[in-house]
């Protein structure tokens, strides 16, 4: 089931992927790997990258891995929505909580990616203007760190120790 989860987060968004993964049998399906990642999907299919953000935001550290690939692309549709739905001259969004929906480390993450995408960012908030949206150019965009989606979820584990299966240590004192 572990498998077919990461998969599904791989080719998230995938038609082929997603009937597949919905032709397996119900004791796979209804575990919880396989019930996160199919909620992802459901939740990219309807449009819904705030619920998308936050449930990628929940998964462990393999699967935040093999659904990365499509951060900056839910991201990207995640801004353009909001620049439609909140583009109000008067209207200003809070950047730390747009930080915690994009799935950012930092508010300053959050107002740098508000800018290449063409939205005003004055203060701590950020103003969507729709006509002001622009799709940034993916060669000048910077590689993020990422220590709240993938990094920080590794907890000092080497890589060869998680493809192995080792357990990780109890945190628990």
């Amino acid at each position: 089931a572990e498998f077919q989860a990461l998969a599904l987060l791989y080719d998230l968004g995938s038609d082929h992927a997603l009937h597949h993964a919905l032709q397996l049998p119900r004791h796979i399906k209804d575990t919880p790997e396989m019930r996160a990642a199919l909620g992802i999907n459901r939740a990219l299919a309807e449009g819904n990258y705030v619920r998308c953000l936050r449930v990628v935001r929940s998964l462990p550290f393999v699967e935040s891995c093999a659904v990365y690939r499509h951060i900056t692309s839910l991201r990207h549709r995640l801004l353009r929505a909001f620049s439609h739905g909140y583009s109000c001259c008067n209207c200003r969004y809070p950047l730390q909580a747009l930080a915690q929906i994009l799935a950012v480390d930092t508010g300053d993450t959050a107002a740098d990616l508000c800018r290449r995408h063409g939205q005003q960012v004055s203060g701590n908030a950020v103003c969507f203007q729709k006509g002001g949206y622009v799709e940034p150019d993916p060669d000048t965009q910077p590689a993020l760190e990422e220590l709240q989606l993938v990094t920080i979820k590794q907890r000092g584990r080497t890589r060869s120790s998680i493809i192995q299966g080792y357990k990780m240590p109890s945190t628990d004192h």
